[in-house]
């Protein structure tokens, strides 16, 4: 189950409508790729203006991060302002504490774009890599000295097809640990592509 927050009081009640819409079109449009979806804002938000139901901000955000501790990961729509909720700031601390994935994404003004993955419990996995192999970025290095390639991504796309080819020859698509491995490779080649 997926876990939706979004930025949503404001004192101007159009961009709270505007927030609101652009929640359900990130809903929608995630579960139209077959994600479980609970947005705790859009539920809120219809409780609030059908019923008149009010409460405090305390309360809603105990509810959200009870609905939180329910779901597998976290996707925070980064809307304008959404750097500055309260809510949003304890949904995503609390989701770090348990070690949950987490994904930002913004509208470009026509689509969805997945901005940021935050690896959550990938930490653990790159951390022991790191502690056997030292820090990829430098055995990326060695491997460009070593093969004699200039291609800064070679090393990340030799491994990424290494993990993939080992999982085929074993008839184990399913291996966790080196679906994680092919996802750090390739978060440190796109942070090689920023450069």
């Amino acid at each position: 189950m997926l876990y939706l927050a979004a930025p949503y009081t404001h004192e101007n009640p159009k961009i709270t409508e505007e927030w609101v819409k652009l929640t359900a079109n990130a809903a929608a449009w995630l579960m139209a790729q077959g994600h479980h979806v609970i947005a705790p804002t859009l539920f809120g938000h219809t409780l609030v203006q059908t019923t008149g139901f009010e409460d405090t901000h305390t309360f809603w955000v105990d509810w959200g991060l009870n609905l939180l501790s329910r779901c597998d990961e976290l996707y925070v729509l980064k809307l304008d302002g959404w750097k500055e909720s309260k809510g949003i700031k304890q949904e995503v601390q609390e989701a770090r504490k348990n070690g949950m994935q987490i994904t930002f994404l913004r509208f470009d003004g026509e689509e969805w774009q997945i901005d940021f993955h935050d690896k959550g419990k990938n930490k653990d996995i790159v951390r022991e890599r790191k502690a056997d192999y030292g820090p990829i970025e430098e055995t990326a290095e060695r491997f460009r000295e070593m093969a004699g390639s200039s291609d800064p991504l070679a090393y990340y796309r030799t491994m990424i097809f290494a993990k993939l080819a080992r999982m085929e020859g074993k008839g184990n698509r399913q291996h966790e640990d080196s679906w994680k491995d092919i996802y750090n490779y390739a978060h440190a080649a796109w942070k090689e592509c920023l450069k």
